[in-house]
């Protein structure tokens, strides 16, 4: 597989998080990040987090903040989802 198109996550100390083969940033927020990866979505939940780097040349999201749950997603179902997300 290429190496722009390998996925992978990354977490140090629950407070740095790397994401690879990221193929857009769908929403962050100080408690919650989404993130359309190219295999799929992932969902980040925590306190204080902000994008310390965001490259789309390299498909790279570096996270700064706590991060207390990560949920792998196969697709974001419409507005439902969106709706729930920032309650």
């Amino acid at each position: 597989m290429d190496q722009k198109n390998l996925t992978t996550l990354f977490v140090e100390n629950k407070n740095q998080t790397r994401i690879t083969g990221v193929a857009e940033v769908l929403s962050v927020t100080d408690k919650t990040a989404l993130v359309k990866l190219n295999d799929g979505h992932i969902q980040i939940w925590g306190t204080g987090l902000k994008v310390e780097k965001l490259s789309p040349e390299e498909k790279l999201l570096l996270l700064n903040g706590n991060v207390t749950k990560i949920e792998f997603l196969s697709q974001v179902v419409g507005k439902g989802f969106f709706k729930r997300l920032f309650k």
